[in-house]
């Protein structure tokens, strides 16, 4: 039998140089936003495609419970972020709760006769001295009897390592309390106990600890942060900043707009880009300009990232010393740059834009 003839079809040459600057580029950024938009199309949840413009002060989600007020404020109204969003971590406590915690629980389940659900939605309100508290958001797996009511709500949270970890986090439990009280009430049933479960990102290693609904913990520290941060939101009176450790400042996508950073500001509000600080994620910069289009680009942002500076503001170069001002793009050095005129009288003073307002902490 004769061979088939070779596919003499002429293709174009693959261009290798092309092929290695779209690797060397920001294509794989591209590709993973498309991916998760597409992902959350997929799964039913459109909303989380959706820009969260100053999201709604009486909300309050689960996993924000007991967070550093001032982080919590800075957040909600949308202030620029400094740092990139640790996407691998969230990728990993994802996969580590569905492709190892998940199948242990059914394991378990099956042995005691029960089911494992891998999540509900909660969302109820609560009203504290006039003023509506709503929770809302998305349980972790729960164990679950035949009619699908709720035995055993189970939180999954990922560290680095758990040796060391003696008891949960209050942030943690505060969390896993919100998911409480609201399956009882959707459910119409006693408060259940619930389980977090650490598992370490190096080892695997698990650690849990039984938690056992708390009258006391909900009414007199939950709900009054709650109370205290809707507060805060409602009338744009910058709360104290209160971390459960200061190792989280150095963590903090807030840190120098907060006064923990390197930058001279402090106590800032949250708007606007902080002066002086250019080490904003070009992504980081994006997100806000889509939330806040009127926005203006701080000059050495607009020299760093040109691409955004075509269709934006942008605040010009000045000296609060001596009034020098100076197109965005007539300076060509990196960072904040010297006024020229001030050096001619031997003073180094930096360019910069006017300093942002400080505004008092509420105690």
């Amino acid at each position: 039998m004769p061979e088939p003839a070779p596919n003499t079809q002429s293709r174009d040459p693959i261009d290798p140089e092309s092929v290695i600057s779209q690797l060397c580029g920001d294509s794989f950024a591209r590709w993973y936003d498309d991916r998760e938009f597409r992902q959350n199309i997929l799964e039913g949840q459109p909303y989380f495609n959706d820009l969260n413009i100053l999201d709604d002060p009486n909300r309050h989600s689960p996993s924000g419970l007991l967070n550093c007020h001032r982080k919590q404020f800075y957040q909600k109204l949308n202030s620029p972020r400094e740092k990139a969003n640790p996407d691998g971590i969230f990728w990993f406590g994802t996969a580590f709760e569905e492709q190892i915690v998940l199948p242990f629980i059914q394991d378990l389940a099956s042995e005691v006769g029960g089911y494992v659900r891998k999540h509900d939605w909660i969302d109820y309100s609560t009203e504290v001295d006039n003023t509506e508290l709503r929770f809302k958001g998305r349980t972790d797996p729960l164990i679950v009897d035949s009619d699908s009511v709720p035995i055993v709500p189970i939180e999954v949270k990922t560290r680095k390592s758990v040796e060391s970890l003696d008891s949960p986090s209050p942030k943690h439990r505060a969390q896993l309390h919100a998911y409480i009280v609201g399956l009882s009430r959707k459910y119409e049933i006693k408060p259940p106990d619930g389980v977090i479960l650490y598992g370490s990102r190096e080892t695997f290693d698990v650690k849990t600890f039984h938690i056992e609904y708390s009258e006391q913990f909900w009414d007199e520290v939950v709900v009054p942060w709650a109370a205290t941060q809707t507060t805060s939101l409602l009338d744009e009176n910058l709360p104290p900043a209160d971390p459960e450790q200061e190792w989280e400042c150095g963590y903090c996508s807030y840190r120098e707009r907060c006064g923990k950073g390197k930058s001279p500001v402090k106590d800032s509000g949250a708007h606007g880009f902080v002066p002086g600080y250019t080490e904003y994620p070009h992504e980081n910069v994006e997100e806000y300009l889509r939330l806040f289009p009127s926005a203006a680009i701080p000059s050495a942002i607009a020299s760093k990232f040109p691409d955004l500076a075509s269709d934006h503001s942008i605040q010009e170069w000045s000296c609060d010393r001596c009034g020098y001002c100076a197109e965005w793009d007539a300076v060509k050095s990196a960072g904040e740059p010297l006024c020229p005129e001030c050096a001619e009288d031997d003073i180094l003073i930096s360019l910069s834009r006017p300093e942002m307002p400080t505004v008092v902490p509420d105690e």
